[in-house]
């Protein structure tokens, strides 16, 4: 076993789950210095880290050899995570990085659901169908936060033109949860899935804006407010031209 070998998969695998070094010895119960060793290739992890990894996915013959997959759900099946649950944030680890000459990518999902600019998509999946790689030093001063805080869904619908059209993509940050005013924001309402401006009036109340002068202005009662639930706010849109 090449201890080179470990030492990189264990990095790979550290930021695999959106983690620094610090975040990933506290999550293994280990000191700074002990995991910054293991991916110097200067110490061998214990066995409890190896179990705590494989819990969170990650297969361990992996870490010893190129002949399996890094994944558990990727032996013997098809690529493909399903989400889970709520705010698209899948059960399995988020998106691997990937190192292309000195720049470093990450790899977002995209899952199998669409935010309405109308009336309301109903969400009958949230399987990932696919990938989008952005700059892993853009998603962290820009966004400032974790992969598996991010997620990217398609936009159909013509009532947020021009600043969204019917086939756009757009990434979502779900850690914001409350209104900054004038942001546009994916909303679940009443099984459906909407993407909207929305400001915040004095009273308590929402204004649920689009962008389409064609279409009304709506305004949720604070006492009705509550059925509003944010999914996250659009930071960006990627388009076909």
């Amino acid at each position: 076993m090449s201890k080179e070998l470990l030492a990189e998969k264990l990095k790979v695998a550290r930021k695999f789950l959106g983690k620094d070094q610090q975040e990933m010895a506290t999550l293994c119960g280990k000191a700074h210095r002990s995991w910054q060793r293991y991916e110097q290739g200067e110490g061998f992890p214990t066995g409890e880290v190896f179990e705590l990894l494989t819990s969170l996915g990650f297969n361990a013959g992996w870490f010893f050899t190129d002949d399996v997959p890094m994944l558990i759900k990727d032996q013997g099946t098809t690529a493909g995570a399903t989400g889970g649950g709520r705010g698209y944030k899948s059960a399995e680890p988020a998106a691997p990085y990937e190192s292309r000459g000195n720049v470093e990518y990450v790899h977002i999902p995209r899952y199998e659901v669409s935010a309405s600019a109308d009336g309301g998509a109903i969400v009958h999946s949230e399987q990932v169908v696919d990938y989008l790689s952005f700059r892993a030093d853009w998603v962290r001063s820009t966004l400032g936060v974790s992969v598996r805080d991010l997620a990217l869904i398609s936009v159909i619908g013509d009532s947020m033109e021009p600043s969204l059209s019917e086939g756009d993509v757009v990434l979502l940050d779900m850690t914001t949860t409350s209104v900054l005013d004038g942001s546009i924001y994916a909303l679940q309402l009443n099984g459906g899935l909407l993407v909207k401006r929305i400001q915040r009036m004095l009273d308590g109340s929402l204004v649920v804006k689009s962008d389409n002068a064609r279409y009304d202005t709506e305004t949720v009662s604070e006492d009705k407010a509550d059925r509003l639930k944010i999914i996250g706010r659009v930071v960006w849109v990627g388009r076909r031209l």
